[in-house]
């Protein structure tokens, strides 16, 4: 399966990742697995990591259709994208879904992106109160294949 996803416990973090040949078919399965899931649907920060794809075969129009849907979402969200097209993808979703540029990102490297994501979750919680990372270090995580 090219796109698997878990919820880190420690961090409280979504962790999507795609790997290979990705097409339209397979993203909406991946929407409509993570709509079901728990943390998702309470709005926790999600990475999502495209490094490992060797193709894409998603259209313009899904990623529209899905970015509409996203727009009420609160998620933050950083992509990973090294490659230009998935890269360029991100950004089509992110324009449609975020046009404030508030809570949504896409990088080439993965360390900008953890550094972006830390911040925004900070942020978050320094306006809303407690610790996200009170479970930290707890190394549970909860792995599941979409």
């Amino acid at each position: 399966m090219p796109f698997s996803f878990h919820f880190d416990e420690g961090t409280k973090m979504f962790h999507v990742q795609a790997v290979g040949a990705v097409n339209d078919l397979q993203l909406m399965d991946l929407n409509n697995r993570l709509h079901r899931e728990p943390a998702f649907i309470a709005c926790c920060p999600i990475l999502c990591d495209f490094t490992g794809v060797t193709e894409v075969l998603i259209s313009s129009s899904v990623i529209e259709s899905l970015a509409e849907a996203a727009r009420s979402r609160t998620n933050f969200v950083a992509v990973i994208a090294p490659c230009a097209v998935a890269f360029g993808l991100a950004r089509m979703y992110q324009i449609i879904s975020d046009p404030e540029d508030a809570r949504i990102s896409v990088f080439a490297e993965s360390k900008e992106a953890l550094v972006w994501l830390g911040t925004k979750c900070a942020a978050r919680q320094s306006t809303v109160g407690g610790n996200p990372r009170e479970s930290e270090g707890t190394g549970k995580a909860i792995q599941r294949a979409a």
